[in-house]
C-alpha cells in the first residue's frame, strides 16, 4: 500500500477465478517498526459493521481467514485498510486450496 492509500469495508469472494472454493485465507505483513499513528491497519467489524478493532501490520502479525467454518461466517468477515500515512506497507496473502 503506497502513502494514502487504502482499502474501502468489503467482504472477500470465498471462491477463486476458477470457481473453485476456497478453504481459507493467510496474510503476513513483512513490515518492520510500523506504529499505529502509520495507518494501513486491517481493520475488522463485528455483525453491526459499527464496531471495529484495528490489528497493527508488522511481521509479527498474521491472519487467517477460514472460509469453511461456521457456514462460511468468518470468511464473509467485512474489513478493511485504514488510510496509510507512513512508508509504503507489504502484505502478503494466498488462498487455499
Amino acid at each position: 500500500f503506497l502513502k494514502k492509500s487504502f482499502q474501502p469495508i468489503h467482504q472477500d469472494d470465498t471462491y477463486n477465478e476458477d470457481e473453485i472454493r476456497k478453504d481459507f485465507t493467510i496474510m503476513n505483513y513483512p513490515n518492520v517498526d510500523r506504529k499505529v499513528e502509520d495507518g494501513c491497519l486491517f481493520r475488522y467489524y463485528l455483525d453491526d459493521r459499527k464496531t471495529f478493532y484495528d490489528t497493527l501490520t508488522n511481521y509479527t502479525t498474521v491472519i487467517v481467514m477460514n472460509h469453511r467454518r461456521d457456514n462460511d461466517i468468518v470468511g464473509k468477515l467485512y474489513h478493511a485498510v485504514t488510510k496509510n500515512t507512513g512508508d509504503v506497507r507489504y502484505s502478503i496473502y494466498s488462498n487455499f486450496p
